[in-house]
């Protein structure tokens, strides 16, 4: 969301996935934590809109967006590294 950022990625997972994450982080019934998760999201979307007016449903800003949902933390580093040396390449 900074405009001078050099590379803007947004990483995101489906709603099932995210679910699972914070259940086994946090543990919990699962289907409470979908309907918790859902209502935040909303919650957060109005408010953001409201107060910055920044629509959390608009991805346009990204260089990249990453779906999370099959990819493990260091693929995703490594999806970001490579894109940043494709970007500015030494």
């Amino acid at each position: 969301m900074l405009p001078e950022a050099d590379l803007k990625v947004y990483l995101t997972a489906s709603p099932g996935t995210r679910a699972l994450r914070i259940q086994s982080r946090e543990g919990g019934v699962l289907k409470q934590i979908e309907e918790f998760t859902a209502d935040r999201d909303r919650q957060d979307r109005e408010r953001y809109l409201r107060i910055y007016n920044i629509n959390n449903d608009d991805f346009s800003f990204s260089d990249m967006i990453i779906d999370t949902d099959k990819v493990n933390p260091t693929e995703i580093a490594e999806m970001i590294i490579a894109e940043l040396n494709r970007k500015f390449p030494s």
